[in-house]
């Protein structure tokens, strides 16, 4: 219809907060489905609290 591709998606990474197993597994799961969508990109972002509120405080 409008010939529309998938680019990428978001994946959130907990890589200090959570078991590396467990985020490894999302993530390989997130690949898959990208990979099946047609997508070679993954746009990935740590999602510690600790990380956000330091990046929150610089713009206050």
């Amino acid at each position: 219809m409008r010939k529309l591709e998938v680019a990428s998606a978001w994946f959130s990474a907990y890589l200090t907060v959570k078991p590396l197993e467990e985020t490894v597994e999302a993530f390989i799961k997130h690949r898959d489905f990208l990979h099946a969508m047609g997508s070679k990109v993954i746009v990935v972002s740590e999602q510690d609290t600790a990380y956000r509120e330091k990046w929150i405080l610089a713009f206050r």
